[in-house]
């Protein structure tokens, strides 16, 4: 099973949604997608920002994901929405 992958960008972290066959995927470049382990379907939930991600994690009620980046970028963003 591949996810993700995106030519030469190397994935720098991942974080597997709690109770959901879901994972978020954050790249070298900032980019952050979530994917399905059943289809293989991808979304992209923040377009590539200044630094490699380096930190997620969903929160406690699973429709939120909290990232941090090497360049001191951080976010949270409502898969919900």
């Amino acid at each position: 099973l591949e996810l993700g992958t995106r030519g030469n960008t190397m994935v720098t972290c991942v974080a597997c949604h709690p109770s959901q066959d879901v994972v978020a995927i954050g790249y070298e470049d900032g980019m952050v997608i979530a994917a399905r382990f059943a289809d293989a379907k991808e979304v992209l939930l923040r377009r590539p920002g200044k630094g490699a991600i380096t930190s997620m994690m969903w929160d406690k009620e699973e429709r939120r994901i909290v990232f941090g980046s090497a360049a001191g970028d951080c976010g949270v963003i409502d898969i919900t929405s």
